[in-house]
């Protein structure tokens, strides 16, 4: 278990905290008075963030990479010009020209990538990418080993060969030659580094699978980052025209609601009193116990999904996922007797969501069978609020758990519109057990827990219970929907960063399949050390056993540059300041809390924001020999200076004169706006505060 997360792990800064606190003053300056001193400005070399977490460590995962820098088989370039060709079938194409691209970014020389079914080994030297007879000279690791996103590297004489079985196996193969012949690695689309300038090709042999299959960038970055730190293109796996999550809406029109009032709850509207459009209320998954009623559900449902899958041949999942966005009083579950009796039963709105959605699986798949038997599909449960508890046995309101600590099913019941429950007999003549049938998974968001402790820990032990619960239930393929930030506080620092990796390994234990950690997803360039964020992700994704320290050592080396030891003592600091304030902050991801000003001392934000000024200064070496390195690091500065900046233009504002609150509050917007961003918290336009600012 975590002991007391951060406190024990910085010692040595919290002390060096202490006196910073004691050196800068409370106020702040008026008029012309300087903020801060050299003497108050001066970070502290970084401190170790390595604390006292019990280490987890996965077991069973596919990363067995061997390169030999000292024996390599071949020059990258010579005489200036490039020595080999990269050829690829046309689905991996943009693997391939993404190769070359940075090849010729590493060396200077230009790459050729051609388009080919097959390659000529004796040709010259080839970089094959998934051509159809690698098969033929070296023997490949098999589809089960590898599944859909791994891949094989193997030099063979002066050759690469690079074997995989998908459009996003040959991303992730791109993107392991890279590292292995160049030293590549992208931290934000505007930082990429190559830490091999040899021109030298290593001998290697490299066999990985992706601990996650589909690896979901949190925050808003690019496609060319998205492609370059190996999230998932998607490449089909959900589909948005039945909505992406809390979609129930989007499986009906007005008329469905008009016409079958028992499909929802009583509280369901579409439009207001005035004829807007609206969208309160809940589907009913008993149908208010009506047999006849319930069934015409099933069939509108299933008849949806499948003209979406003859639409679109490549979606894999389609989410069943109850609505989120509620009116005041309106809860997220129908409150009809049969929905009642099964929530009191089960526990949970799980139990009457998985029965439903079992009961579409079943025409869906009847579908799939006669028309695309070989295609894979799943319809997604989304385990959330109401229904994020798992309809497993209980007893005195505990799981009941099997030998292996996962839930033990319960007899799958139906409701009547009197609350009275009828076991659902098999063809067996026996009970049905409430199982995940074939066809159906769920999807784990815990929006509730404590999202700065691990699932390790004490603090979630209620949600990591209900995760070993579902986990009885036959579903594989687990999703998983995290968090990352607080999503009223979108400009503030969340203290979770060294936690996302723990859940990576802890959901991985138990077949995480997709994962996605929800971050600030409508702003471009968020502060509280986001790109951070999504670089810890794109690593801790692909492998969950990645170590942390080094992670977070080289990006700041890289991402900051000269500025790095300055912008890590901040970095180390907020941590710190957040870890001893958690009885105020808590964990919770939709709380206000984070913002309260006991948190947040006047003197060490001014002392934070005045330290930027010399970050900006470590790096002005850049400034006329390297300009775009040099705007680039500036930006990067600028990203992590709007969160005390913004303290002070909201929470001590009153500390300064109106002609330097102003100022600051017009330098403030402008840079916030010109980084891309445009909402204080989820769903919220930073224009409702600025408005209330006199600007004139």
């Amino acid at each position: 278990m975590r002991k007391n997360k951060l406190l024990t792990m910085f010692v040595a800064s919290a002390i060096v905290l202490s006196s910073l606190l004691s050196m800068v003053s409370c106020r702040s300056p008026k008029s012309s008075e300087s903020v801060g001193s050299s003497e108050t400005n001066s970070f502290p070399n970084p401190v170790s963030t390595v604390d006292d977490v019990e280490t987890h460590k996965v077991d069973g995962t596919l990363h067995d990479v061997n390169v030999n820098y000292e024996a390599p088989v071949g020059e990258l370039i010579g005489g200036g010009a490039a020595q080999y060709v990269i050829v690829s079938p046309s689905e991996y194409y943009a693997a391939a020209k993404f190769m070359a691209n940075h090849l010729g970014a590493a060396t200077g020389a230009v790459f050729g990538a051609v388009v080919s079914d097959t390659c000529d080994l004796s040709s010259g030297k080839i970089i094959a990418l998934g051509t159809d007879n690698i098969k033929n000279t070296i023997t490949v690791p098999s589809q089960e080993e590898l599944g859909n996103q791994g891949y094989y590297i193997k030099t063979v004489s002066d050759d690469v060969l690079i074997y995989c079985s998908s459009a996003n196996g040959a991303q992730l193969a791109a993107i392991a030659f890279l590292r292995a012949a160049v030293g590549y690695d992208m931290f934000s689309e505007d930082c990429v580094v190559y830490e091999r300038t040899d021109g030298k090709l290593p001998a290697m042999e490299i066999k990985e699978r992706p601990d996650y299959e589909f690896r979901i960038n949190s925050n808003t970055i690019s496609d060319t980052a998205k492609y370059g730190m190996g999230f998932s293109m998607n490449g089909g796996l959900l589909t948005t025209d039945l909505g992406n999550v809390h979609n129930l809406w989007d499986f009906f029109s007005l008329s469905d609601l008009e016409n079958h009032k028992k499909w929802f709850s009583d509280d369901a509207a579409m439009k207001d009193d005035k004829g807007n459009k609206v969208r309160i209320g809940q589907p009913c998954f008993t149908a208010h116990g009506d047999k006849e009623e319930y069934n015409a559900l099933i069939d509108h449902f299933a008849n949806k999904v499948i003209s979406i899958l003859k639409e679109k041949p490549t979606v894999a999942n389609i989410r069943i996922s109850q609505n989120d966005t509620v009116a005041e009083n309106v809860t997220r579950k129908c409150n009809c007797v049969a929905c009642t009796a099964s929530y009191d039963f089960y526990g949970t709105l799980g139990g009457a969501m998985l029965s439903f959605t079992n009961d579409v699986a079943e025409k869906v798949n009847a579908y799939i069978d006669e028309n695309e038997p070989d295609r894979e599909f799943k319809l997604i449960v989304l385990a959330y609020g109401e229904s994020v508890q798992a309809p497993v046995q209980r007893k005195n309101g505990s799981y009941v758990l099997d030998s292996k600590g996962k839930g033990i099913p319960e007899i799958r019941y139906e409701f009547n519109e009197n609350g009275e429950k009828t076991a659902v007999i098999g063809e067996d003549g026996n009970p049905v057990k409430l199982v995940c049938e074939r066809g159906v998974g769920y999807e784990f968001a815990a929006s509730a827990a404590n999202w700065i402790h691990s699932f390790y820990e004490e603090e979630n032990r209620e949600y990591a219970s209900a995760v070993e619960a579902w986990a009885g239930l036959g579903a594989s393929n687990l999703h998983i929907w995290s968090y990352e930030i607080s999503y009223y506080q979108y400009l503030y620092p969340y203290n979770n960063y060294q936690i996302m990796l723990d859940n990576f390994k802890y959901f991985k234990e138990f077949g995480g399949y997709y994962i996605y950690p929800e971050g600030t997803w409508e702003n471009r360039n968020n502060p509280g050390f986001a790109k951070l964020r999504d670089y810890i992700n794109s690593k801790g994704m692909f492998d969950v056993n990645v170590d942390y320290n080094e992670l977070v050592d080289k990006f700041f080396k890289y991402y900051f540059r000269e500025a790095a030891p300055i912008m890590r003592a901040y970095f180390n600091e907020v941590q710190v300041v957040l870890s001893d304030n958690e009885r105020i902050t808590g964990g919770g991801v939709h709380s206000y809390a984070l913002s309260d000003s006991r948190v947040w001392q006047e003197g060490l934000i001014t002392n934070w924001n005045n330290s930027f000024k010399k970050a900006e200064e470590a790096i002005e070496k850049y400034s006329g020999t390297d300009d775009d390195l040099y705007e680039a690091l500036k930006k990067h500065i600028l990203i992590e200076s709007l969160f005390p900046r913004y303290v002070l233009c909201t929470t001590y504002a009153r500390s300064y004169s109106a002609s330097q609150r102003k100022e600051m509050r017009k330098a403030f917007i402008e840079d916030f706006e010109k980084l891309g961003n445009t909402t204080h918290q989820e769903h919220f336009k930073i224009s409702a505060i600025t408005s209330t600012w006199d600007l004139t």
